[in-house]
C-alpha cells in the first residue's frame, strides 16, 4: 500500500483515504466470501485488491468501459489480456468504447507490472 500511494505524487490526502477505504471494503467482503487460511493467498489476494482499489478511485472515468461485458469476459479483463501487445491494446480500448482516454496510459504499466490479470479476475468475483 506505501509502495503504490507514494508513487502517486499527485494524489491528494483525501484521494489516499478513499482508496484505503475502497481496499479495507474489498478485502472485507473478499473475506466472507471466499475466506482464505493460507498466509501466502491471503498476501497475493491483498496485494490484487490493493491494485483494484487504486484503478476504481483513480480512474473513475473508466469504470464503465472496465466493468462492460463482451463476450463473457469484462473489460478490465480483456485490457489486462492485452496490456502486452500495442494493437491489441488499441482494439480493446476501442470495443470498450475507451479509446482517446487518457487515464489509459496509466492503467496500462499498472495492469503489466501488477498481475493485470489476476487482478480483473480477482475484480471479476468481487462485483
Amino acid at each position: 500500500m506505501v509502495r503504490r500511494l507514494s508513487g502517486q505524487f499527485n494524489r491528494s490526502i483525501r484521494e489516499a483515504k478513499r482508496m484505503i477505504n475502497v481496499w479495507q471494503f474489498y478485502e472485507r467482503i473478499m473475506e466472507v466470501v471466499e475466506p482464505l487460511a493460507e498466509p501466502d493467498a491471503i498476501v497475493v489476494r491483498a496485494r490484487r485488491l490493493i491494485i483494484l482499489a487504486e484503478i476504481v478511485t483513480r480512474w473513475p472515468a473508466l469504470q464503465r468501459g472496465l466493468h462492460r461485458h463482451v463476450d463473457g469476459r469484462r473489460g478490465l479483463q480483456m485490457l489486462a489480456a492485452a496490456a502486452e501487445d500495442d494493437v491489441a491494446w488499441t482494439q480493446t480500448a476501442v470495443t470498450l468504447g475507451l479509446d482517446g482516454q487518457p487515464a489509459l496510459t496509466g492503467l496500462r504499466p499498472l495492469l503489466r507490472e501488477h498481475d493485470g490479470p489476476g487482478v480483473a479476475d480477482l475484480a471479476t468475483r468481487l462485483m
